[in-house]
C-alpha cells in the first residue's frame, strides 16, 4: 500500500547490488523515472514507459537465454556470478503497469522461469499486485 516503505526497501537493494562487482544493474521505473532517479548512476540501462520497459526486458530474456546455451555447453547449470561475466539484476518499480503488455509479461514469465539459474534476476515493486493478477 502507499507508505508502506517500498521505495526505501527497492533503494536498499539497489544500493547492496550497485556495491557488487560482480552485478550490473537495470532499471525499469514506471513513474517516470521519479523512484530510481537518484540511482541512475549505478544502472547501466533503464526504461521509464512501458515501451522502453518491453525493450529492456526482451533484452534481459536474451541474455538469460544466451546465458542457458552457454551452460548447457559447458555442462553447467547454474551462472556464477563474476566480476567478468556478472549477474544481471532488473530492478521494476510498478510492476503492474507491465500487466497489459503481452511483450512484457512474456519476457518477465521467462525471466522468473530461467532467471535463477542463468543469473538474470528480477527484484519487482507495485502498490497493489491485485492489479497485475485481475488484468
Amino acid at each position: 500500500m502507499s507508505g508502506s516503505g517500498k521505495s526505501c526497501l527497492l533503494y536498499v537493494l539497489v544500493a547492496f547490488y550497485a556495491a557488487c562487482t560482480d552485478v550490473v544493474l537495470w532499471g525499469c521505473d514506471l513513474k517516470q523515472g521519479v523512484e530510481l532517479g537518484p540511482w541512475e548512476r549505478c544502472l547501466a540501462r533503464t526504461a521509464e514507459t512501458v515501451g522502453q520497459a518491453e525493450d529492456l526486458l526482451e533484452a534481459a530474456a536474451r541474455v538469460s537465454e544466451a546465458r542457458g546455451r552457454d551452460l548447457r555447453r559447458r555442462g553447467a547449470r547454474k551462472w556464477q556470478p563474476a566480476p567478468g561475466a556478472p549477474a544481471l539484476v532488473i530492478v521494476i518499480d510498478e510492476h503492474a503497469r507491465l500487466g497489459g503488455s503481452g511483450r512484457a509479461v512474456a519476457a518477465v514469465d521467462l525471466l522468473a522461469e530461467q532467471g535463477r539459474a542463468t543469473g538474470v534476476w528480477l527484484v519487482t515493486a507495485m502498490q497493489k499486485p491485485v492489479k497485475l493478477i485481475c488484468n
